[in-house]
């Protein structure tokens, strides 16, 4: 007898585990199996009743899944899934290294409603860092060989970033980038490049801040250079680079 009155109470607690449960607006709480969630209603039937009870959006708080997902109800129209609502849409960001390179550098990336794609637009503004940042060379007469290159110019493109990673690989990211405009470190050279991207990110979304590491790996395709039969225009190269960006998002 203690036997049975044991496997039975195991089994009622396995029972009532895989229940869900129903907070009403009015206070009240009843355990049972959601049915369906309609436009305006959700169907639900009780523990301790065999029919299944509709309930205006209005009418409930929210609903917590046996499974541990929780439904609240922002408004009397809309249901969210709290589960889900834990990345950024927007965000901006800087890439603080590329000034080593001749390159201030600003992001702005749009993510889709699951948080699986992102769309990234970079601009960078490119000037010559021999001069502001590191010393010409000079040969063994103490002639300078390289002139400082004034003004200044531009790199643009965009990036698709695919988000693949769920549990401890969530922040992973690979996709397509391609990049077009004149690189002053490089001599003025002009042409675009198109790599595959793989990265990861990391969030802290308490604070909206984040920050990305990635690499890329590709080729780069020259239109025009001041080097003459040194770099051909119209001539392709294996091209690979490292970026690592910051900002926050909202």
């Amino acid at each position: 007898m203690k036997k049975l009155i044991f496997i039975f109470t195991l089994l009622t607690n396995f029972i009532w585990a895989q229940n869900d449960r129903i907070f009403l607006s009015n206070g009240q709480s009843r355990n049972g199996i959601v049915s369906s969630i309609s436009k305006d209603r959700v169907f639900f039937r009780a523990n301790d009743s065999a029919a299944v009870t509709s309930y205006l959006k209005n009418e409930i708080l929210l609903i917590e899944k046996f499974d541990g997902k929780i439904y609240h109800f922002a408004d009397k129209e809309k249901i969210t899934d709290t589960t889900k609502n834990n990345y950024l849409h927007h965000n901006i960001s800087v890439q603080p290294f590329n000034i080593l390179l001749g390159r201030i550098t600003a992001n702005y990336e749009y993510i889709n409603k699951n948080g699986t794609i992102g769309i990234l637009l970079p601009l960078s503004i490119t000037f010559d860092p021999v001069g502001p940042i590191y010393k010409p060379n000079k040969d063994s007469s103490g002639v300078t060989s390289y002139r400082h290159i004034k003004g200044l110019n531009f790199v643009t493109g965009a990036d698709l970033n695919f988000y693949p990673g769920k549990g401890r690989f969530k922040g992973f990211f690979i996709g397509p980038r391609i990049r077009y405009g004149v690189d002053m470190f490089l001599s003025n050279i002009e042409g675009y490049s198109l790599q595959t991207q793989l990265g990861m990110r990391n969030e802290s979304y308490k604070g909206h801040a984040f920050h990305s590491l990635s690499v890329g790996f590709g080729f780069v395709r020259i239109l025009s250079s001041p080097a003459g039969n040194l770099i051909s225009p119209k001539e392709t190269f294996g091209w690979a680079s490292i970026n690592y960006r910051i900002g926050f998002g909202w």
